[in-house]
């Protein structure tokens, strides 16, 4: 009988990296299969049966849910130059702020010099900027998890961001609540695959004849409603394409290469765990006309007394 996440459906698995942040040996790596989505894989060599990485698993146990929905904002930056590089109003950055004004740590996903979408430590406000913003493919969690216990253990306040189902793999591996823990995630349209995005990139590199080395999803530059994806090459040249003229954006909305769990997700809706779920509040021109003016409002949903 196979104890570990072996046994767990790819149709099932979020790629959430609990279970190999939890396992005592390190025999749980997280490979690629032929889409470029992380699966754990398991070296049967140094696992000891311990079952510990079905325990934290979230397919096998759901966690705990905490969620309560107490309230809903519409919110926006009074500084422009924040909504500028956030993908809505900017309420991440604000919240990063008051964590790291606390001598706190905030964990997020960012776009590394390898061009890869990665979460990482942040502890200063310089870099906040480099988690603002949505990045279009699954991020690699790495050992964050295992980073982020180890400084809500010693008393700092920590910010963990992500996706709902990172986030729920995040409140397995913890095994329990933590008054210094804050966790937001995102009204999530699903995680693309990381192999067609890493396509995706090479192909436009071959047309520019350079390096890309930086990328914004979400760019404003013909306004929050008509974001565009922006990407700078090592030449100087820019790619700027509008949602509706941009393959890879295109195939993102229409579902086309979302990771197959998506396709079911268990943590839609207020299901997570989260403490804080943000994202765009689309259609607020309808309802509060007046903070609308196309440069991004964030939907804020309040999940937890603590959020």
């Amino acid at each position: 009988m196979d104890i570990s996440v072996n046994s767990v459906s790819k149709s099932l698995c979020t790629g959430c990296e609990a279970c190999s942040n939890v396992c005592p040996t390190d025999s749980i790596c997280m490979r690629p299969d032929n889409e470029g989505f992380l699966y754990p894989e398991v070296d049967t060599s140094k696992c000891v049966l311990c079952g510990i990485c079905l325990e934290v698993c979230p397919v096998y146990h759901k966690s705990v849910q905490k969620n309560i929905a107490i309230e809903s904002y519409a919110a926006r930056a009074n500084l422009n130059n924040v909504r500028e590089f956030s993908s809505s109003g900017g309420v991440f950055y604000y919240l990063a702020k008051s964590i790291i004004e606390k001598d706190g740590v905030v964990y997020g996903a960012i776009s590394n010099r390898d061009m890869q979408i990665e979460h990482i430590a942040i502890d200063r406000m310089e870099n906040v900027r480099l988690a603002c913003g949505s990045k279009y493919v699954q991020s690699m969690i790495g050992s964050t998890y295992k980073s982020a216990k180890e400084h809500l253990e010693s008393g700092r306040q920590v910010l963990f961001s992500g996706t709902p189902c990172q986030i729920a793999g995040l409140n397995n591996y913890l095994g329990r609540c933590y008054a210094n823990l804050l966790s937001v995630d995102v009204i999530c349209h699903g995680v693309p695959s990381p192999l067609i995005y890493k396509m995706y990139l090479a192909n436009l590199e071959k047309q520019f004849s350079s390096k890309a080395v930086g990328i914004n999803f979400r760019s404003k530059q013909y306004g929050w409603k008509n974001y565009s994806l922006r990407i700078e090459f090592r030449n100087g040249d820019i790619y700027l394409k509008p949602i509706n003229h941009d393959m890879y954006l295109k195939g993102f909305v229409r579902d086309l290469y979302n990771r197959p769990s998506c396709h079911n997700c268990m943590y839609k809706g207020i299901n997570s765990g989260s403490d804080i779920k943000l994202g765009d509040f689309w259609n607020v021109h309808k309802s509060i006309p007046y903070i609308d003016d196309d440069k991004g409002v964030s939907a804020i949903i309040i999940c937890t007394k603590k959020g």
